[in-house]
């Protein structure tokens, strides 16, 4: 037999997926002005996904501009296409926009599709352009730049730098001192994008983040972090990074700041991001567990791959969640449903890995809290008052 947990789990896993493909973002069948186009007769090595709607006027503006780039780079025979993704909220209006465009479009109909994309790629306002490759794989959500950017197409196919290449070969100390990159060989590297106008980043700096860095390297543990800055002037960003005992990407070097913000899809500060020695992310949101963790005995602070409702955070609204609530089971039911729930998690590791599904996250709740009493109340899941256990995993 299954228990209640392992069914709701194979659910969330939902049935084998084809990955690799355009038509896993998009759906299997596009518009054009002649009609119908098969997603899978796409053959552009280049994929716009273009989010747009035409109440928006920063999108009225972006558009034509589009077009002229777009008409451009194709007569100059770059291997590229856009796919118009609406915000539209009527028919005529997603009509009467999508004329102005001569490229192809997810069906307006296909509104289920658009919501799972949009939250899939977390756009979170429009005109976005995203870039994909022709197997549906986005690599860059920050496409609107390259049209001023590169007028021409001369970055074909515009791919992300790389984490070393972004990182850059030298950085500052607060005394005025370089640090080379060769200097960190063979250390953990924190990113920690930051500013001193921001009060929560002012908040983790000096009280959290600065003892936790003295207590890992006390502790002989190999790490250092950078400081990526989005103060407003040379002075803010001198006062603040007073503060700070370890390094920096000079404040001068705007472009680097942002390389590292798009290469790591940074939205908002303060934002610590963990890399191991050989640059591979170990954790692209340490700011929580570096809280909850003043000893570091947690370094480097690898994401659990199961976590209470109530550390998730904002990320519970950015990516599919599966929740067991279980404020009223007893502490041997709570242990067998996080023993399944772990096996769960770790399938799923298993299967991002051979890039198939989507991230998501695996969360308990084992008490009462305003959080689970939301999460209850907007799925509808009230509790019934029963005491139940679990006997060899089911329910008895």
């Amino acid at each position: 037999g299954s228990s209640c947990c392992e069914r709701a789990a194979r659910e969330a896993r939902g049935p084998g997926r084809r990955m690799g493909c355009l038509a896993d973002l998009v759906g299997d069948t596009l518009l054009s002005h002649e009609g119908e186009v098969a997603t899978d007769k796409v053959d552009a090595e280049v994929v716009f996904l273009y989010f747009s709607g035409a109440w928006c006027g920063p999108c009225q503006g972006f558009t034509p501009m589009l077009v002229e780039w777009y008409e451009r780079l194709t007569k100059a025979g770059k291997s590229i296409e856009v796919i118009f993704v609406s915000s539209d909220y009527r028919q005529n209006e997603f009509d009467a926009y999508y004329k102005k465009m001569p490229w192809l479009a997810l069906p307006f109909s296909e509104r289920e599709i658009k919501a799972k994309l949009s939250n899939k790629l977390k756009v979170r306002g429009i005109p976005t352009l995203a870039i994909s490759n022709q197997k549906g794989e986005v690599y860059d959500m920050m496409g609107r730049g390259i049209i001023t950017s590169d007028p021409d197409g001369e970055n074909f196919p515009w791919l992300p730098p790389t984490t070393s290449e972004a990182l850059g070969e030298e950085f500052v100390r607060n005394d005025g001192t370089k640090v080379t990159r060769e200097e960190l060989e063979g250390k953990y590297i924190a990113l920690y994008f930051s500013a001193h106008w921001c009060g929560p980043c002012r908040s983790f700096t000096e009280p959290v983040l600065k003892p936790v860095y003295l207590q890992a390297l006390a502790d002989d543990k190999p790490w250092e972090i950078i400081f990526v800055s989005s103060d407003q002037s040379k002075e803010e960003f001198d006062n603040y990074f007073a503060e700070m005992p370890w390094v920096a990407v000079p404040f001068e070097d705007r472009a680097r700041k942002e390389l590292l913000s798009t290469r790591f899809g940074v939205r908002g500060i303060p934002t610590l991001i963990m890399l191991d020695q050989d640059l591979n992310v170990v954790n692209k949101a340490c700011t929580n567990a570096v809280m909850r963790d003043p000893t570091a005995a947690n370094f480097p602070w690898p994401p659990k791959l199961v976590v209470a409702l109530e550390d998730a955070g904002g990320e519970v609204n950015k990516v599919p969640c599966l929740i067991v609530l279980m404020e009223d089971e007893n502490d041997t039911t709570r242990a067998q449903f996080e023993a399944i729930l772990a096996d769960v998690a770790e399938e799923h590791k298993e299967r991002l890995k051979d890039k198939e599904g989507e991230e998501q996250l695996f969360l308990h709740a084992s008490e009462s809290s305003p959080v689970v009493t939301q999460v209850r109340e907007f799925t509808k899941q009230i509790g019934s008052g029963e005491t139940r256990a679990l006997c060899n995993g089911d329910f008895c």
